[in-house]
């Protein structure tokens, strides 16, 4: 069943299999060609890039000898600049992405004989059980390779089967649900492939905006939750205004425009002949519908040119958002835009524009000597910049997903307290993808926004991630309680499920132990007599290991700090922005609490000197255990 509004604006639903065949595949093609009037599909550039970004025009802007029409506005020239191919990726070329027979075969031999795709003869149990066969495996390997190397696309091909999830529980409505788009298995394979060498060539080209986290091998969603806490910490260290957007881009991989994608995997060297491939078969595609009575036998017509959308589905999809997002970034750097920071002893210098994890983008604005007005509407140039330039990508914004934070700081003699809107009133706006001028909600500094599973507030304040986790336990115990499984499934369900769960904000949080163990209650109440153990058993058993008799649970807090301490020396070592937030903090803890080649040398009765942080709370946690950790942070030459 789907819901529809008729024009009347009354909802129906539809339960008739051809009817919710047609409406679906009406909403789609609505879907895949909502951003017509965006530029890339306006004069004079539909004219000049085309529909698969392989024109002469578009081979110029590569080349860095395009030349604008006046009538182009400055926010799509700043972002076609951008499109020059990087010297990087010049010194590489020529390019050779074709699949060998060796990547093949590895991949189809460890392939998950379970995954979806478009319904034929080939499936994934096939390709897999032909790959341990030299001769059906070579002759599987050059009909995938032909396609790629030859620069067309099999008509076997251009088929695909939409298919409809639910984005919430119970949430019918037809415009709320999520299209995942299934491919032909080896038609997939191919554009993994394409995926999988883009990303490699773009690493080693170093082309990748370092904001971007989604889509990269070693990446972590909760790495960018980090990097917002660390800015918050650093901030508040500094005590300097500060302005942050969290927004959320509309319809992400349905929203990629495939010219401007086009010349996005070009501009980090895909050969030409591949990009034909891809867009070609997106383009010429025929779409059925997958419902509860089963799959259409038709899907209609070739929906005509200009299409966008890559296809959630699509093994390249998570390569190519990531090529096209990194112009983005890179505008808004060029720009001036951004957060600086300016370490006190080391003074090393580094600026961010912001972070990024696919379609999860948070915009910092604060600057060394910005007042809070000229955070504020710097701010508002950063988020109209970056709007301008997504809706060259064919993408937009989604106002009502979006929240922002004006961070400034009110002093009443020693003391200071964060500023409330009230006392420093402001609004930012965005224009949606209709072109409508919203204005976003802005936030207090102490309420908090939920980043990538984690609620993050400017003030330090863990209260809403507190109530989650809280909630999150107790109602796994609840649901736990009204079934009945043996007491070896009691120990693998919580070690496989709710703590794995709880465990995955870690990084990101400073919670107490007395903190920690309110939230772990729950979970403990149910799971010790489940498992057919008394729950009054001393929680120092609870948490010992299995050598000393313990039952082996791993106390959340202990985690939460050891993680911590894990990062703090991978990612300085490695020197990522999160290793350079990191060290940035640490010296201005430093600055208010003295220095030690090794943090246990710090002494104990100065630590309530600190502001709270990330940092603090890891020395808090070293000197309460007694653990001994170095650094080669030194006082400047005098």
């Amino acid at each position: 069943m789907v819901t529809v509004v008729n024009e009347l604006g009354e909802r129906i639903e539809i339960t008739d299999k051809i009817e919710m065949e047609n409406a679906i595949l009406a909403s789609n093609m609505s879907k895949f060609s909502q951003s017509f009037h965006t530029p890339c599909y306006q004069s004079p550039l539909k004219e000049s890039l085309g529909f698969k970004g392989l024109s002469t025009g578009s081979q110029a802007i590569l080349a860095g000898a395009y030349k604008p029409s006046d009538n182009l506005n400055s926010y799509i020239v700043d972002m076609l600049q951008q499109w020059e191919k990087p010297q990087s990726v010049r010194e590489l070329e020529p390019i050779d992405m074709s699949l060998t027979l060796e990547q093949y075969r590895y991949f189809w031999n460890k392939a998950n004989e379970n995954i979806s795709c478009y319904p034929s003869a080939l499936s994934f149990s096939m390709m897999k059980a032909g790959s341990f066969d030299p001769d059906i495996s070579f002759l599987d390997w050059t009909m995938t390779k032909i396609p790629l190397d030859r620069g067309f696309s099999p008509i076997r091909g251009k088929h695909c089967l939409d298919v409809m999830i639910l984005k919430k529980s119970g949430i019918t409505d037809l415009s709320g649900l999520q299209t995942i788009v299934l491919f032909p298995v080896d038609c997939n394979y191919a554009f993994k492939h394409v995926g999988r060498a883009m990303m490699k060539t773009a690493k080693q080209a170093k082309a990748l905006a370092p904001e971007q986290y989604g889509s990269r091998k070693c990446h972590r969603s909760i790495n960018l939750a980090v990097i917002k806490a660390l800015t918050f910490d650093i901030l508040r260290q500094l005590k300097r205004p500060g302005a942050v957007c969290s927004n959320d881009v509309k319809s992400c991989y349905d929203l990629i425009g495939h010219t401007p994608a086009s010349i996005s995997m070009q501009w980090v060297g895909v050969p030409r002949n591949i990009v034909n491939c891809l867009f070609t078969t997106l383009q010429e595609a025929v779409h059925q519908v997958r419902t509860g009575y089963g799959d259409s036998v038709y899907g209609g017509d070739v929906w005509l040119a200009p299409l966008h959308g890559i296809g959630q589905g699509n093994g390249a999809g998570p390569g190519i958002w990531a090529v096209v997002s990194t112009p983005l970034v890179s505008t808004l750097r060029n720009k001036g835009f951004g957060c600086e920071i300016l370490c006190p002893l080391s003074h090393s210098f580094f600026k961010f524009v912001g972070y990024a994890f696919v379609d999860d983008t948070d915009i910092i604005q604060s600057t060394l000597h910005d007042s809070p007005q000229d955070t504020m509407a710097i701010l508002q140039q950063a988020i109209d910049t970056w709007e301008k330039s997504l809706k060259l990508t064919c993408g937009a914004i989604v106002p009502e997903k979006t929240v922002w934070w004006l961070i400034h700081y009110k002093w009443e003699g020693s003391l200071w307290r964060y500023a409330s809107i009230e006392e420093c009133p402001g609004a930012i706006q965005v224009d949606d993808l209709g072109g409508t001028r919203k204005t976003l909600k802005r936030l207090e500094p102490h309420q908090a926004y939920e980043t990538l599973g984690v609620f993050l507030a400017p003030d330090g304040n863990y209260n809403d991630q507190i109530e989650k986790l809280t909630n999150l336990a107790v109602q796994w115990a609840d649901g736990m309680r009204t079934g009945r499984i043996s007491r070896d499934e009691a120990w693998l369900a919580v070690s496989t499920t709710i703590w794995r769960s709880l465990s995955y904000p870690l990084a990101a949080m400073r919670l107490s132990k007395d903190q920690w163990e309110v939230i772990m209650a729950p979970v403990l109440r149910y799971c010790l007599p489940a498992m057919g153990i008394c729950r009054n058993l001393s929680r120092q058993l609870t948490f010992s290991n299995l050598s000393f008799f313990g039952l082996g649970f791993k106390h959340l807090f202990t985690m939460q700090e050891i993680t911590r301490i894990k990062d703090i020396i991978q990612h300085t070592w490695e020197n990522t922005l999160t290793g350079q937030l990191y060290r940035a903090s640490f010296e201005l803890f430093f600055i208010e609490v003295g220095i030690g080649p090794d943090l246990l040398e710090i002494p104990g009765d100065a630590l309530f000197l600190a502001t709270d942080s990330l940092v603090s709370a890891t020395v808090q946690f070293l000197h309460e255990y007694e653990i001994s950790l170095q650094h080669d942070i030194t006082l400047p030459p005098q």
